[in-house]
């Protein structure tokens, strides 16, 4: 996902909100496609901690990539 996401035009400067609403549509297809473990039943408490988790994660690393500023490339 982090690939697919600064594959977007323009994605390392987009705000968190952006983000954060990109991840929520992407990490629902992700789920579907690869996370079937997480879709049985009983696993809706693992599924919600790995998608606040892995938001939470990406966030952070978009924070770093920003600060580091034009040095990325």
């Amino acid at each position: 996902m982090v690939e697919q996401l600064y594959r977007q035009a323009g994605a390392i400067t987009w705000p968190l909100e952006r983000v954060r609403q990109w991840f929520d549509q992407a990490v629902e297809r992700i789920v579907r496609e690869e996370g079937a473990v997480l879709l049985m039943s009983g696993r809706r408490a693992d599924l919600e901690a790995f998608r606040l988790r892995f938001r939470r994660s990406l966030t952070e690393l978009h924070e770093i990539l920003q600060s580091a500023g034009n040095n990325i490339d």
